[in-house]
């Protein structure tokens, strides 16, 4: 089942950044940290991205373009419900990133592991990996994925960063300002 959501996730990135024209970056994203910031709620947490940033609602989630050219890059933010009950401990929780990582792992094409390490996030363990894939035969993009689960809730939340090199230059500076920015809610 959740190689199955991984693969959908991945089939819905690659029809996102393969869908669209080309385009010029938002102006404003170049610095985060000066650039106004909108709040968005989602099952749970609230985070921040550039206000300039053009956002369209998933089922499961948003999706946050900070160019024009949607074949550039975006942020996607996304949840799935899990059975996250057999996460009683830290290894248990670390285990069930690793499982959950396979599946976005494996419906990537040409995927290259730069790194992967566990950072707090929101005051809860988190995996973060960064990788370069292709999509759709364009690329190479540079894919930052944050996995942070809440145990309590039995939801697992993704934030997806998947940018070319010329949007690194935008995206890159807003990553830690918008990860920064994740708060629960109960």
């Amino acid at each position: 089942m959740k190689r199955c959501l991984a693969v959908v996730m991945a089939l819905c990135l690659a029809l996102q950044l393969t869908g669209c024209g080309k385009g010029k970056p938002q102006k404003g994203g170049q610095s985060a940290s000066k650039v106004a910031m909108k709040t968005v709620s989602l099952q749970g947490i609230t985070y921040q991205v550039p206000e300039e940033w053009a956002q369209q609602a998933g089922e499961t989630g948003y999706w946050h373009y900070p160019s024009s050219d949607k074949t550039a890059g975006l942020l996607n933010v996304n949840y799935m419900e899990a059975d996250l009950s057999v996460a009683t401990s830290e290894n248990a929780l670390k285990l069930g990133y690793e499982l959950a990582f396979q599946g976005v792992q494996g419906s990537a094409d040409n995927f290259r592991l730069d790194k992967k390490e566990y950072v707090d996030l929101a005051g809860k363990l988190a995996m973060k990996v960064t990788y370069t894939q292709t999509i759709g035969g364009r690329g190479p993009y540079t894919t930052v994925v944050y996995l942070l689960a809440d145990v309590d809730s039995d939801i697992m939340y993704f934030l997806i960063f998947i940018m070319n090199d010329e949007l690194a230059k935008i995206m890159n500076p807003a990553i830690d300002p918008i990860v920064n920015s994740v708060q629960f809610h109960r």
